[in-house]
């Protein structure tokens, strides 16, 4: 069944500040929309409502990742034995050894756990993480237990700068998933385009967002059509913590409104990649615990061309 039974973050208390960050780069690096710092600025705090972003200053990405486990190891979660595969799910390759699945498995002494990375698909690699775990766990019952584990942690400041779309902060996350559990959240159903690297892009400058456009409403609109899914049964809409107007306007296109997403984490760490998916399903999930349906509608895509919607349940 493919049930997340246990989530946890980490976002560093280190903040760097719109001011800060403009002082280090040139125009030129900005986004190609904006001639000047200070439209950029004002489109930042205004549209992406960010002041200041989250920055580890002391951790490596590895540390980050380590002190979760430890936490989960700690609190009696899982056990090592439990684990039969880790998926180290992202882009970012700043880990201090760049076989990080193994040495978490010789680390950990996860004997019977078989490391991978799934990567490619940029901010939603956990969502297609999750969704290959259930392809895994549905074809070999032997896989029981899966544990995810994502980080980002950019090593300068122009690799922070996602054209028009966000600024990146660092953090972590691990994710449990469990193949029979009568509690967490499980996957109802999911639509998914692919339609590969759709953008002729200038480096990093520019996104074209027609195209995003076009494929994301599509892959909402599949499941609307299939599922029927609508406002009304739906509690609420996860979307990424960057530029929301793209998502807005796909999912009201879709007959959605815009107070059922789920944006208390907007502009509040800056834009944590893969993370903004693990962490508003945190956040949401327990600000909300006791007093919502039991279906939630997540939204994402990574911007080389893959786009995904999910219908959860809670149990």
């Amino acid at each position: 069944m493919s049930i997340i039974t246990y989530i946890d973050y980490y976002v560093p208390e280190g903040e760097l500040f719109i001011n800060e960050l403009l002082q280090q780069i040139s125009s030129e690096e900005l986004p190609a929309p904006f001639d000047n710092k200070k439209k950029y600025k004002n489109y930042v705090q205004n549209i992406l409502k960010i002041d200041s972003i989250r920055i580890e200053k002391e951790k490596s990405i590895d540390e980050m990742v380590f002190n979760l486990i430890d936490k989960a190891l700690d609190n009696k979660v899982f056990t090592p034995e439990e684990i039969n595969l880790i998926i180290i799910a992202q882009d970012d390759n700043s880990w201090t050894n760049p076989d990080i699945g193994h040495l978490i498995q010789k680390k950990y002494k996860m004997l019977r756990a078989h490391p991978i990375k799934i990567s490619g698909n940029q901010c939603i690699n956990i969502e297609l993480a999750w969704l290959y775990s259930k392809y895994f766990q549905t074809s070999n019952k032997a896989i029981r237990n899966v544990l995810i584990i994502s980080a980002t942690r950019k090593p300068d400041i122009q690799n922070r700068i996602l054209s028009s779309y966000s600024i990146n902060g660092d953090g972590a996350g691990i994710i449990l998933i469990r193949n029979e559990s009568e509690n967490g959240i499980e996957i109802l159903d999911h639509a998914i385009v692919c339609s590969g690297l759709i953008n002729k892009r200038e480096g990093e400058r520019t996104i074209n967002t027609i195209p995003h456009c076009n494929y994301l409403y599509n892959c909402i609109n599949e499941l609307v059509k299939r599922r029927g899914v609508n406002s009304n049964n739906i509690n609420k809409v996860i979307i990424q913590n960057a530029n929301p107007m793209l998502a807005e306007q796909c999912l009201c296109a879709n007959g959605f409104k815009k107070e059922h997403i789920f944006d208390e984490n907007l502009g509040k760490y800056g834009h944590l990649d893969q993370l903004d998916f693990l962490v508003n399903l945190h956040d949401c999930l327990e600000k909300y615990e006791g007093n919502m349906n039991n279906q939630i509608l997540t939204v994402g895509f990574g911007y080389s061309g893959t786009y995904l919607s999910m219908l959860l349940e809670k149990k």
